[in-house]
């Protein structure tokens, strides 16, 4: 779950490389964050791949839909746990 971590962190970066006066799409934002997901989240990636056209997601939409994905595993966790 710490990779989805990574979602800030490659946005973070590339606001420092736009404040570098650099050009860094939005598409390669998501791109990168898809390659950073780990292979146990390969099922979710195929997903939002398939439900989404990652030519025109926004990184927060693609933020949105990871962080409700954890939510849902934490959730489902906490109920087998309890």
């Amino acid at each position: 779950m710490k990779r989805f971590l990574s979602i800030s962190i490659v946005r973070l970066v590339a606001i420092q490389v736009k404040r570098c006066d650099e050009d860094v799409s939005n598409q390669t934002i998501v791109n990168k964050v898809m390659c950073t997901l780990f292979s146990k989240f390969d099922y979710i990636a195929v997903v939002i791949e398939e439900s989404k056209d990652l030519s025109v997601i926004k990184a927060e939409e693609l933020k949105c839909s990871l962080e409700a994905h954890k939510q849902q595993v934490l959730e489902r966790n906490k109920e087998h746990t309890t």
